[in-house]
């Protein structure tokens, strides 16, 4: 055997075991956590008591949409939790007549507040469709 081969032969012999000594010493990483399942949302008609506003404010009119005298509706659907506060993450404009009035509905929608649906006597979430709409007087 050639002496530059044998110096790495060796070498690898004794690295070796050591690189398995420390692999089995080595911590085990913790397994990924996966998310907790979300609770389903049920929909009106699947509850014995359905979601009703407690607090929150119109949407405020956006100026530009007010100085042009502009009119319009917006629908939008979103999921209201088990404390009665809307999800935003679920919220999703089903219809919207002018898509300036949008953001003024998203606005007013965070800030609301409800009471949350039942089931028996379970709190569970509700998706909510709610229209909105914008008119001159």
């Amino acid at each position: 055997m050639h002496p530059g081969k044998t110096s790495a032969l060796v070498a690898a012999l004794l690295i070796a075991p050591a690189i398995a000594a420390a692999q089995e010493t080595a911590p085990a990483r913790p397994a990924p956590r996966e998310p907790a399942p979300a609770q389903p949302a049920y929909f009106e008609f699947q509850v014995t008591k359905t979601v009703r506003p407690l607090s929150g404010r119109p949407p405020e009119y956006p100026r530009d949409m007010l100085a042009a005298r502009a009119e319009g509706r917006v629908l939008v659907q979103f999921v209201v939790d088990t404390t009665g506060a809307p999800e935003m993450r679920t919220f999703k404009v089903l219809e919207a007549s002018n898509v300036g009035f949008v953001e003024a509905v998203r606005t007013a929608v965070a800030a609301m507040r409800f009471t949350p649906a039942m089931i028996a006597d379970r709190r569970v979430r509700q998706v909510v469709q709610q229209p909105f709409n914008f008119s001159v007087q």
